[in-house]
């Protein structure tokens, strides 16, 4: 493996990837500099009315929006042409988020106290609003063909509602009500028949609605605690993942709409032929020394061979949004592993063989798991926790690399490139990339 340099970065805002994955987007104070992957050479640096607080790119890599919330000002600019920008200014109604359309060339904003949601066209110059939406930041979701937008609007006769827009004229072609006491968040598949809509967190809630607004499922798994604490939809559509307060993921197919599993996550786990524990340990000075040439990891995964107890937290009663429940989860670009973590046992990954319905593994840390994200092309998990190494683990086993980066980087966040030959660790002090040619024979 091969390590860049560590580069200077907001450690709020971890650099981007454009989806060509040829370039890194960085918002270093008021300044937005553009550097390549290869060799994080700089390429451009523009300067900004105001600190950039938010980046995107667009779906083509062409544009890259900035955004400071504080000043309600979205600023836009073109890869190709350095000259060329775009300013949006939402002061009046004041911004709290901002987003691209599929197609990037319309910009999504919603104004503060959810008063509307402007569209911004870069090619007709026009401006569409919505009026009232109940969130901002969620609660709108797009199809994943780029044809429709759905957005949760504010309660109608005590109903919540959806909307859906499509993102070609900017029309409203659709709404329905849901069956929802307070809904929290919607989703569309993968494949786009399907959207979900749950509840907050005070009811365990979940509706699938077709695209006629339909409702095909209503799903509730008990009552008078807190519910629904993630959802994520599988590649393939065919599954759905719910994770609640209970420490439980409860999967539902999309033929019958039944509960297939329901994953429990247990703090006292035992290894058998078909379930492997690790266990982080540090390696001891001999080892260490052998392999300080390799990766100079000061740790390494154990195999457990008896049952252990994975450290777990109490919440706080007094507090609001307890760390509790399952509040992580991915499947893996095939569907065939799906890896989650509970918030009250934040040093433990568990990962579920999804085919076979059983859990393959449980990684114990010895400190928090920052942050996790699989191969785009293969079931291989990378994992940082907020130091010096990188954890990598498939099918064939677990891997403890070291970062050879000068003095004191923490990574805490893990990025992919899209191709999957390449990854961005960011921490407080900056970014480096890690390049190599075999990751997908891990």
């Amino acid at each position: 493996m091969e390590f860049s340099k560590v580069v200077a970065c907001d450690s709020a805002r971890p650099p981007l990837f454009s989806p060509c994955g040829n370039y890194l987007a960085i918002g270093l104070k008021n300044k937005l500099i553009i550097r390549r992957v290869d060799d994080l050479s700089k390429t451009r640096e523009q300067q900004c009315k105001d600190a950039v607080e938010y980046i995107e790119w667009s779906s083509d890599s062409l544009y890259i929006i900035t955004a400071n919330f504080r000043r309600g000002l979205v600023e836009v600019w073109a890869m190709e042409d350095p000259e060329w920008s775009c300013r949006m200014d939402e002061s009046a109604a004041g911004l709290d988020s901002v987003r691209w359309a599929p197609d990037g060339r319309h910009v999504i904003s919603t104004a503060e106290f959810q008063l509307r949601i402007t569209v911004w066209s870069l090619v007709s110059h026009r401006v569409f609003f919505f009026k009232f939406p109940k969130h901002s930041g969620r609660g709108l979701s797009f199809s994943n063909d780029g044809k429709y937008m759905a957005v949760l609007e504010c309660k109608e006769q005590k109903k919540d509602r959806v909307c859906v827009v499509s993102c070609k004229d900017w029309k409203i072609v659709r709404q329905f009500n849901t069956d929802t006491t307070d809904a929290y968040d919607l989703k569309w598949s993968p494949d786009d028949h399907f959207l979900c809509v749950w509840d907050s967190c005070l009811r365990y809630n979940v509706c699938v609605y077709n695209f006629l607004g339909e409702k095909v499922k209503s799903f509730s798994a008990y009552e008078g605690a807190l519910g629904v604490k993630s959802v994520e939809w599988s590649p393939s559509s065919q599954l759905l993942a719910i994770g609640s307060y209970d420490k439980s993921v409860r999967i539902l197919n999309n033929m019958t709409w039944s509960q297939v599993i329901d994953l429990k996550h247990k703090t006292s786990v035992s290894p058998s032929s078909k379930r492997f524990v690790y266990e982080e340990v540090p390696t001891n000075t001999s080892e260490s020394a052998a392999r300080r040439i390799q990766s100079e990891a000061t740790t390494k995964y154990n195999i457990c061979e008896e049952m252990i107890t994975l450290p777990s937290r109490k919440p706080n009663p007094e507090k609001a949004n307890p760390q509790l429940g399952v509040g992580w989860m991915k499947f893996s670009c095939n569907t065939q592993y799906l890896a989650s973590r509970t918030d009250n046992s934040p040093h433990a990954l568990y990962i579920w063989h999804i085919t076979k319905l059983r859990l393959v593994a449980v990684l114990k840390h010895l400190h928090t798991l920052h942050d996790a994200a699989w191969h785009p092309r293969v079931p291989l998990l990378a994992m940082c926790c907020g130091g010096s190494q990188l954890y990598f683990w498939s099918k064939k086993g677990t891997y403890v690399v070291k970062i050879p980066a000068p003095g004191s980087f923490y990574a805490s966040s893990i990025k992919w490139t899209v191709d999957g030959d390449a990854i961005i660790l960011a921490g407080k002090k900056g970014f480096c990339t890690c390049s190599c040619s075999n990751f997908e024979d891990m």
